[in-house]
């Protein structure tokens, strides 16, 4: 069995009105929205896509929807369709597939769409009815469709087969209702904050952005530790402005890389106090293109960009400490010692994510490390700085190492 996601841009026209722009179309985050819905599905576990174009707008549509196919198809190694017409749709659907259908210029959460495949089988996404859903598609008296819904390739090939150039995914929604499809509710919450609605036109797909960088889990601050979690309310302004302005992730990244690259060539020339003061910011913005890459599901590979930039950090905090330290052995030991531990506490989360809170808050982050070094250098006292990383460092080893074993315990 072979999970197949079929995302429509039919551009469909509801009460006899025709938009100008198809919903699938809209701009989200610097990719169209059936992009993003593309990107959800291959999350989700989909091995194939298949676009279901309108035939009688493909001069303007298709020629779109075939590059953003083949970029996908590249991406992501996942073959990637675009139909026009029935019987195109039913030779590339076999029986024993699973569908994976989303109505089009919809918005799912992430997780909704995991609990609608996980079980392998024939399941619908369903609301409950209420004043916050009054505007989705009522099943019936007590309860809405949430977006999406997972059929067999044999359900779908006998639709069409009696089905003609009628709305696809409405008519196997009702056929899948009434034939007793397993329901998959989902709590009202996503739909009051905006990460699950039906997008229309451009003001909605941009208030639909505002809630995934408000509502979806935070992540950014993992990168620097405490300072990141008290930048945050900072970095989801910023994350809006970046994804109204339809920035390019890649873009923002490659800027950090050249500001860490500048930051090291000064330190190189030793001056310490800029090459620090320039390398805050090439780390704060690669966090932030990385942050941004993985709320619009662009996020593929290893974050090469953010390792970079925290790489070079680590050599430019090596670089000062070693200056600073001369030929003191001691001096020498502790640069040692919170270079390797640093190192290991930033590239070694990766193998061995943190679980719980505190150890999260609490890891020491590439960014706290060079604040302190910096108000070493602005004081002159940067041997004395090192010292305190070193000891903050251990404390918390301790403190890991405690909590391990009281745990095993």
């Amino acid at each position: 069995m072979v999970l197949v996601a079929l995302l429509s841009a039919r551009n469909a026209a509801r009460d006899g009105l025709q938009s100008p722009v198809s919903s699938a179309l809209l701009d989200f985050g610097g990719q169209s929205l059936i992009e993003y819905q593309a990107r959800l599905a291959l999350g989700a576990g989909a091995e194939k896509l298949i676009i279901h174009a309108d035939a009688a707008a493909a001069e303007a549509d298709l020629p779109g929807l075939t590059r953003m196919a083949d970029h996908i198809a590249r991406e992501t190694d996942c073959p990637v369709s675009v139909v026009r017409d029935m019987p195109e749709l039913a030779r590339t659907i076999a029986p024993e597939d699973l569908v994976l259908l989303m109505a089009e210029g919809a918005v799912i959460p992430s997780e909704a769409l995991d609990a609608l495949t996980v079980s392998g089988g024939e399941a619908v996404l369903v609301l409950p009815s209420g004043a916050s859903t009054a505007s989705f598609e009522r099943l019936d008296v007590s309860s809405m469709w949430g977006g999406a819904f997972c059929v067999s390739g044999a359900r779908l090939l006998a639709t069409l087969d009696m089905l003609g150039e009628w709305d696809l995914v409405l008519t196997l929604l009702r056929r899948a209702v009434q034939d007793g499809v397993e329901r998959i509710m989902l709590p009202p919450e996503p739909v009051l904050q905006g990460r699950l609605a039906f997008l229309t036109d451009q003001s909605s797909a941009d208030l639909a952005l505002n809630a995934l960088s408000d509502y979806a889990p935070d992540a950014s601050w993992r990168d620097g530790g405490g300072v990141g979690a008290l930048l945050a309310p900072l970095s989801r302004t910023l994350l809006r402005e970046l994804m109204h302005r339809q920035a390019e992730p890649a873009h923002i990244a490659l800027l950090a890389v050249l500001l860490c690259a500048g930051s090291v060539a000064v330190g190189l020339s030793g001056w310490a106090f800029p090459a620090l003061l320039l390398m805050l910011p090439a780390l704060g913005i690669a966090a932030l293109a990385n942050r941004y890459a993985q709320l619009t599901l662009r996020a593929t590979g290893r974050r090469w960009p953010l390792a970079l930039v925290q790489g070079g950090a680590l050599l430019l905090l090596g670089m000062t400490g070693l200056r600073a330290a001369g030929a003191d052995p001691l001096a020498l030991t502790t640069v040692l010692f919170v270079l390797l531990f640093l190192t290991l506490f930033t590239f070694g989360s990766e193998r061995t994510p943190p679980t719980a809170l505190w150890e999260v808050q609490l890891r020491p982050g590439v960014p706290a490390a060079l604040l302190m070094v910096l108000a070493g250098v602005i004081v002159g006292y940067v041997g004395i700085a090192f010292a305190l990383l070193g000891w903050v460092l251990a404390g918390l080893l301790a403190a890991r190492l405690f909590h391990v074993g009281r745990s095993e315990f």
